[in-house]
């Protein structure tokens, strides 16, 4: 039996999972729509108006109930008027201390 506590195994068995990554990275661009839409003083409507979109959807996105796609989050830009890399602010800062 391993000396570590049983919530670190779970966590050191999951850390490489695609599924798991992949709805953190999902909540991290979420959270960062979020952020800028705050800044700018815009809400779920004005949103999917300039994306051409319903608010049921914007709505389901920052829920997480959207698989994002690359198109999709290029429309998320353009339409807060603010560069892509924005919307990775929250992945960058995580993943820094990652080396390349």
């Amino acid at each position: 039996m391993s000396s570590k506590p049983l919530l670190n195994q779970y966590l050191e068995d999951f850390k490489n999972d695609p599924e798991l990554i992949a709805e953190g990275l999902k909540l991290d661009i979420t959270e960062d729509i979020c952020r800028i839409m705050k800044a700018k003083n815009m809400n779920r409507s004005q949103l999917a108006e300039r994306m051409q979109t319903s608010s049921a959807y914007i709505t389901k996105v920052l829920r997480g109930n959207v698989n994002l796609t690359l198109l999709s989050i290029a429309k998320f830009a353009i339409a807060l008027d603010t560069p892509v890399e924005d919307l990775f602010r929250l992945v960058v800062k995580q993943n820094k201390k990652v080396a390349v």
